[in-house]
């Protein structure tokens, strides 16, 4: 009986520091491309400030238009913007799409419990990292890691 509580608390333990270990490098990747944005990016961003200071959801100046591809999360930037003056829009921005991605894991974890148990197919956390790595590559797009994360998210 201890020693079944005393495991069920290291598990705890050890999943609440993988989590955490995971939850960092979205962070770590965001601080390394803080400024390597592509044109869209930036074509959004100049929404943003100009939102940000008062002057509309204009790219250069009026009349507004709808120029974004991401009009929420425009809006969402232009709200942190106006609130956090002194920070650069391209590092809010950049920044919160990191906490995105760690709510992404987060729910995706929470959503599939099933997946990480020890009990499971007896493999643990190895099932989704062979799912990953069995995705065809024609499905993946050819993209890399990201074409390999889409397919294992759909």
């Amino acid at each position: 009986m201890i020693t079944t509580i005393t495991r069920r608390y290291s598990t705890t333990w050890l999943t609440i520091i993988w989590l955490l270990a995971i939850s960092l490098f979205p962070l770590w990747i965001a601080s390394q491309h803080i400024h390597s944005l592509n044109d869209d990016a930036y074509i959004t961003l100049s929404y943003a400030k100009n939102l940000a200071a008062g002057k509309g959801f204009v790219f250069n100046h009026p009349p507004a238009t709808l120029g974004t591809t991401t009009p929420l999360f425009t809006l969402i930037i232009a709200g942190l913007g106006a609130l956090l003056s002194g920070v650069e829009v391209e590092v809010i921005a950049v920044y919160f799409t990191a906490l995105c991605w760690i709510g992404t894991i987060w729910v995706f974890l929470r959503l599939t419990p099933h997946l990480w148990r020890q009990n499971t197919h007896k493999q643990g956390l190895r099932f989704p990292l062979r799912q990953a790595a069995s995705a065809p590559p024609p499905l993946c797009g050819g993209k890399g890691v990201a074409g390999v994360t889409g397919y294992t998210m759909i």
